[in-house]
Parts: C-alpha cells; structure tokens; sequence
C-alpha cells in the first residue's frame, strides 16, 4: 500500500499505476480504512485503487470551501483528473457518498468508467446517520451526541467499533454542514432519482436485512436500476466481506470496462486512416481504451474499396473486437466476471 496526499487529502493506493483507476469514497464520518480489505483481493491485481480520506475526515482537513454534496462531488471529478488525466476513472461510494459520486460522475461524463454504489442513499429513509445533524443546533453538539450514540450500539453491533474511532477523528463542522446538506437532498426521494438519471454505467449493492422498507420497496418499484444483492453482512460489506464485495466489484467494473473497450463507444477523434485506398491494405488508427489508458492501436485490413460503407465498417470492427479481446484476456484472473444483476 502507498500513501499519497493529492488536494490536500489522504489517499491509500494499492495496485499498478498502468491499471483502471477506482476511486473508493467512504460514508459520512468515515475515512479509507474501511476499503483496506479489499486491497488483499484480485481487485487490486486487476485496478488501481485508491481510498481517499474526504476533507474534514481522518487526515484530511477540512476545507472551508467544501461543505455540501456538490462541493464534494466537484472535488472528486477534479481528484480524479488529478490522479489519472485523461483516463477512465471508476467510482465506488458507499452510503451518503454514493450520492457525492453521482455528482462526480456527472461532471466527469465520459471518463466515468462506471458507478458502485454501496447501499447508498436513494431515499430519506436512508440518511439515518448523516440526517441526524438537522436535529442539532451546532455543530459540536452534533458530534457528541452522534458518537454517544454509535457506542451504545458497539455491544450489540461490535463493527461499530472502528466507525466510531473513525467519527472521533472527523471535523465536526464538516459533519453538520454534510449532514444537514444530505437530509435536504434526501427529500422526494432525489438521491434515487439522480441515480436513475445517471449515464454512467451504474450498480446498486445492497442487503435486505440493512435497508429501509421504504427503500426497499422504492428498489422494487424500480427494476430499471441495476442491482445486486449481498448477504450476512453489516452496512460495510467491505469490512465483513471483503472478499465477496471484491468480486462483486470485479463483475461490475470489469463489465464497464467492457463496455468502454466497446466497438461503438469509441472517442469523437479516435478514427483516422492511414494508406491506399483500393491498390494495398489499409491500415486503420484507432485511440480505444486498453488496459484503461488511451493509446494508438494499429489494425492492418485487408484492400477496401469503398471505406465509408457498412460492410468496410463491420471489417474494422470484427478486428478490433479481437484485438480487444487478445488484451484483455492477458489480464485475466480467478475472478469470473457475471452481468450486472445476477449472482
């Protein structure tokens, strides 16, 4: 693991550089630690991941220009240009940061290389953590109340446990001001409705026993939302499963990347021609997604007539669908990636 420190923010690294970066943002009051299992699994064999202490939490200090979702939401997009320029960038958030990667992901557009949402927020129902801050009058008075009430809980939850040494560690006027911001936006249902609305690719993980009825029967009036189900484990499956929450993470994200690899998704300027048209063989120049970093790839076609035709257009492709596939098959490992949805 390496430690870096970009904006200002601490952020815990594991895997290689030349691999897909995710960005893994943890819930209110918490910090990257709460990812650190998931640095022991194929997950980091196979991407870049990169936990990050938000300002105002753990090591990173509070910002003053940084209160609300949107704020934080803008400081991700930028944390992620910063830590892999011109670069497809994965998010994982979990609980009211699912709503901050949203944001981010919509300033990002393009480059979001997909969404990984755990158990985040959809409905008003949700924020049973962060909303608690609208029923205080300060911000200090927030804080001990909140964390006398997560240790009455440690006994009979003990993961609690690490939570509150987290909260102990959190500024507490970034505690008020996000949590008053997330009850605010967690009315009508709009988390879940940003969700929705979202481009990007995009997962919800979550487990029946941790979820609101409310949310759960708005997860059941929604098929349209991509989800996937998880067992036997707290609100943070990825301390309690670690390596179940990897695979889950590895299907998604390996799927999206797919998705990016993908013959009809490719940039506004990465086709041009290079050769003869109907005397020798074209070479054709395409700038796709490989190993998550945007470089040349040069397919040598047979001689073609009339190049702007569909037929001329399928050739190209059926090529670069098997030199994609070449690439992406040496980066295989025991993980088996499923669609979205099942498993």
């Amino acid at each position: 693991m390496d430690i870096i420190v970009r904006k200002n923010s601490l952020l815990r690294c594991a895997g290689s550089h030349e691999n897909q970066t995710l960005l893994l943002l943890p819930g209110f009051a918490d910090n990257g630690t709460m990812f650190m299992g998931l640095f022991d699994t194929p997950l980091a064999d196979r991407f870049r991941l990169i936990a990050v202490d938000l300002p105002g939490f753990e090591s990173s200090p509070r910002d003053a220009d940084i209160g609300t979702l949107h704020d934080y939401g803008a400081y991700v997009a930028d944390l992620a240009t910063d830590v892999a320029p011109n670069r497809p960038v994965g998010i994982a958030g979990h609980s009211v940061a699912s709503i901050i990667a949203v944001l981010a992901c919509e300033r990002l557009q393009r480059r979001a290389a997909g969404l990984f949402s755990i158990e985040g927020i959809l409905t008003s129902s949700d924020a049973y953590f962060s909303g608690n801050a609208a029923e205080h009058a300060d911000p200090s008075t927030f804080k001990t109340a909140f964390l006398e009430d997560v240790w009455a809980r440690v006994h009979a939850q003990p993961i609690l446990r690490r939570y509150h040494s987290s909260v102990m560690m959190a500024d507490s006027v970034s505690m008020w001001q996000l949590g008053n911001n997330a009850k605010r936006m967690s009315a009508v249902d709009q988390p879940g409705q940003q969700l929705l609305a979202l481009k990007s690719r995009k997962l919800y993980y979550w487990s029946p026993v941790n979820t609101p009825d409310t949310t759960r029967q708005w997860i059941e009036a929604h098929p349209q939302l991509p989800s996937r189900q998880f067992h036997n484990a707290s609100h943070w499956p990825t301390v309690d499963q670690p390596i179940e929450t990897a695979r889950a993470m590895f299907d998604f994200f390996e799927q999206a990347q797919k998705s990016l690899l993908g013959l009809f998704d490719l940039f506004p300027d990465a086709l041009s021609w290079k050769g003869s048209i109907g005397k020798r063989p074209l070479w054709v120049k395409m700038r796709v997604m490989v190993t998550a970093t945007p470089r040349p790839l040069f397919i040598r076609l047979p001689t073609i007539h009339n190049i702007s035709s569909k037929y001329s257009m399928s050739r190209v492709q059926a090529r670069l669908q098997a030199t994609v596939v070449k690439n992406r098959n040496s980066h295989r490992n025991h993980y088996t990636p499923v669609e979205d949805g099942k498993g």
